[in-house]
């Protein structure tokens, strides 16, 4: 059954958005890296954008070679060598009591299996099934190399007619337990509640579809792009800021 990717996130109640993704299906697989830079902290969304920048050209290059993967597992150390670089890019916002963090998920989805990588809260489903345990604001990527001992690698089966979802955690759990198909549909179910205090909230879904549907590769919203050549909007100021 062919299967429909889509992408979307939203400001939520915050003043700006400091979520950032990039997903691309080629050579039979599909790769999704998202980030969620730490509220409170000096340049979260800076710490986001170079995390995704770093770890999207680390993988990016490496799709044809990731495709011929017979098993999830081989394609870890891929995805450690893309979590190293993204710690390193945080490493060099800067340091102090209040220095720049993020949240790292990778996701690289084959036919009938998948692979999460993760550091931080943004949590993976399949089928509404949590993979990814979910850590607190200490095994985020801060600015210690170290903290890339709390990443969790997991490797999963699935069937093709199944639901993967990757998100930031400001979507609701029950939503995804719910069945509610898409990213945009999750996104705006979320954002129906209200909340006083609504975190961003970007939302990947990976899902079936019929075969009479007409195919929507993603599904874009405020300019999440997602990119084919690996620059991220705003990645490049970024680098600038650093020098």
């Amino acid at each position: 059954m062919p299967r429909t990717f889509s992408l979307s996130t939203r400001t939520g109640s915050r003043s700006s958005n400091q979520d950032r993704a990039c997903a691309k299906h080629a050579h039979g697989i599909t790769l999704l890296v998202l980030a969620d830079g730490m509220g409170g902290h000096a340049n979260g969304d800076l710490a986001a954008i170079v995390a995704v920048d770093a770890a999207w050209k680390v993988l990016h290059r490496q799709m044809q070679h990731l495709a011929l993967k017979l098993r999830p597992a081989e394609a870890i150390p891929a995805a450690e060598r893309a979590m190293r670089a993204a710690a390193r890019a945080v490493c060099k916002l800067g340091g102090g009591y209040r220095a720049p963090g993020s949240t790292l998920i990778i996701g690289i989805l084959w036919p009938t299996a998948a692979l999460f990588a993760s550091t931080g809260d943004s949590p993976a489903y399949v089928n509404g099934r949590m993979i990814t345990r979910g850590h607190n604001v200490g095994h985020c990527l801060l600015s210690q190399v170290a903290s890339l001992e709390m990443v969790e690698y997991h490797t999963v089966e699935h069937e093709p007619g199944d639901t993967i979802v990757i998100a930031s955690d400001g979507l609701d759990q029950d939503l995804v337990i719910a069945g509610i198909r898409g990213a945009e549909a999750l996104v705006e179910a979320q954002l129906r509640r209200g909340k006083e205090n609504q975190d961003n909230v970007t939302v990947f879904t990976a899902l079936s579809r019929p075969s009479s549907e007409a195919p929507v590769p993603y599904e874009v919203t405020e300019g999440m792009v997602p990119m084919a050549t690996g620059e991220l909007p705003g990645a490049k100021a970024a680098r600038e800021n650093l020098r």
